[in-house]
């Protein structure tokens, strides 16, 4: 007994005329930077309570000082600390050091009303340029990414 799959009745015409695209990805420039050589680091506390505006009793954290050097040596970092413990200040303080002038990060949060506090936050707390984007702010769009990419959003340093 042999069994047959019947296709509807317009089915292969409809995969026949189905458009099929090429997909030639770009070629996107490699970007690199040289590690920050520790040597270089050793004034970062200053340089993060100076850029910030920071008050002299108001100090990083050590596990800050540590995410935000590895960062800045091209490591890849990973935090887990509870709510309010300044996480924040860890994705704000690699624009501290000079060498990061003309950078730009990308914070991503799991939700809008945490994105539009970071992205409030990155303003009012550390003094740089930030927009949440997310479907509430019409989404990622070819305008937002040319702005993120725009003098505008380079971090001064």
């Amino acid at each position: 007994m042999s069994s047959t799959t019947s296709l509807p009745r317009n089915a292969k015409n409809k995969i026949n005329r189905r458009k099929t695209r090429e997909h030639h990805p770009k070629t996107l420039p490699e970007i690199t930077q040289d590690p920050i050589p520790d040597q270089e680091l050793q004034d970062l506390e200053h340089q993060i309570q100076q850029t910030f505006s920071w008050p002299e009793h108001k100090i990083p954290q050590t596990y800050q000082i540590d995410a935000t050097k590895g960062q800045l040596q091209g490591k890849d970092v990973y935090v887990h600390a509870g709510t309010g413990s300044g996480k924040t200040a860890i994705a704000a303080a690699p624009h501290a050091h000079p060498k990061s002038k003309g950078k730009v990060s990308f914070l991503v949060s799991p939700l809008i009303a945490l994105q539009d506090e970071q992205a409030e936050n990155m303003r009012t707390e550390y003094g740089l340029t930030a927009i949440a984007i997310n479907s509430a702010h019409g989404g990622l769009t070819k305008e937002n990414m040319e702005v993120c990419f725009s003098n505008v959003w380079r971090s001064q340093g």
